[in-house]
């Protein structure tokens, strides 16, 4: 996505408008910022601290992640950031956001659907930034 530290998938770390589908990520996935077992951002504008972010349209089902998902921040079993829409995938990876924006299947997200999905992360971190605004969102069944 051209952005340095930005971006880290185990399908894809940063892309502009992308379909995903009957996707498998069983690797460990390791970023800086916005990490993702399937996708970690779309990110096409808000690279400095504060600034507002525009991201590309992603569309992403029937995928699964079983890989431990690691970032400083923003950090998620299926997508890191993008606007988005998340059908019928499963997260059974840790999710680990050493700072801020943590989610089972979404972190953050300016524009999302997020319907019929499952998350059964045994280790699941949120840890926010007493700076940071609180972009958390979890739409999923915890098992």
């Amino acid at each position: 996505n051209g952005f340095t530290g930005i971006g880290a998938g185990g399908i894809a770390g940063g892309t502009g408008m992308s379909c995903f589908g009957a996707c498998t990520n069983k690797g460990t996935i390791t970023g800086y910022k916005s990490a993702g077992g399937i996708l970690g951002s779309t990110r096409v504008s808000g690279t400095i601290e504060g600034e507002d972010y525009l991201c590309q349209n992603s569309f992403i089902e029937c995928c699964t992640n079983k890989g431990t998902i690691k970032a400083n921040d923003i950090a998620s079993g299926i997508c890191g950031e993008a606007q988005i829409s998340v059908s019928g995938c499963i997260n059974e990876g840790d999710v680990i956001a050493s700072n801020s924006c943590a989610g089972g299947i979404v972190a953050v997200s300016n524009m999302f659907v997020v319907h019929n999905n499952i998350n059964t992360a045994k280790r699941f971190k949120k840890i926010f930034q007493h700076s940071q605004p609180p972009f958390f969102l979890d739409f999923t069944i915890d098992l």
